[in-house]
């Protein structure tokens, strides 16, 4: 760890310079949180050794997501993010939902001004928001999507929307239950070592998850501390 980036793409790079153990042709997996940064290490990397090839630049969210899919449940095809806008969007104009009186409120929001602008742009935000539920409060998704809750009409929503879906907190989960009950939960396309690049704002089950890769893998973390090294 250290407060210089520059500190951090050097020590990173001293580790890449090291033989891999799955050989030099295995692309080395690096987890950084922006696109810009990923543009900068690039560079500084390229800077320190005259060239920066075979590295897979990833965000942290879409890689640990790709190595749970297949603890997503089969049966059922998976909740997107665009479609959840639109189912969201569906049930925030369906009077058989408004009508309810938890939802007088969003009701009379939406009824003011245009409607269905109204119900798209809210459908939206309850989208994003619901989206970093996955990750920071997935045992909220995993209740509503389980029964609906009263009095809370966020919590019905979201469980109106998931029936009959399946979405990443259930793969969290099903992933956390098998590496309790101690099955090989190895990820099949997990490389031999992993790099995590300036990710500080992780949630608590994705620090667990990238943890939990190293019973199979090498994981690097370089973090950027605001405290002087």
């Amino acid at each position: 760890h250290s407060d210089q980036l520059p500190f951090l793409a050097k020590a990173l790079g001293d580790c890449l310079s090291q033989a891999s153990p799955a050989g030099i042709l295995q692309p080395d997996t690096i987890l950084i949180p922006q696109p810009s940064m990923r543009r900068w290490l690039q560079n500084s990397l390229a800077e320190q050794f005259g060239i920066a090839a075979n590295l897979d630049f990833c965000p942290p969210g879409s890689y640990v997501n790709a190595m749970l899919e297949p603890w997503l449940p089969k049966s059922v095809p998976l909740l997107t993010a665009e479609q959840l806008h639109w189912r969201l969007f569906g049930l925030l104009q369906d009077p058989g939902v408004l009508k309810q009186p938890d939802f007088q409120l969003v009701s009379e929001y939406i009824q003011t001004g245009e409607p269905q602008l109204r119900a798209w742009q809210l459908a939206g935000e309850l989208g994003e928001a619901f989206e970093k539920y996955q990750a920071w409060r997935k045992n909220w998704l995993l209740n509503w999507h389980r029964k609906a809750p009263e009095r809370d009409w966020q919590g019905m929503l979201w469980h109106l929307a998931s029936q009959g879906h399946a979405f990443r907190a259930q793969a969290y989960q099903n992933y956390f239950n098998a590496a309790q009950q101690r099955q090989n939960a190895k990820p099949l396309q997990l490389p031999s070592r992993l790099f995590v690049f300036a990710c500080q704002n992780i949630s608590p089950d994705m620090l667990q998850i990238l943890r939990s890769f190293g019973q199979w893998s090498q994981v690097h973390f370089f973090l950027h501390n605001p405290c002087h090294a």
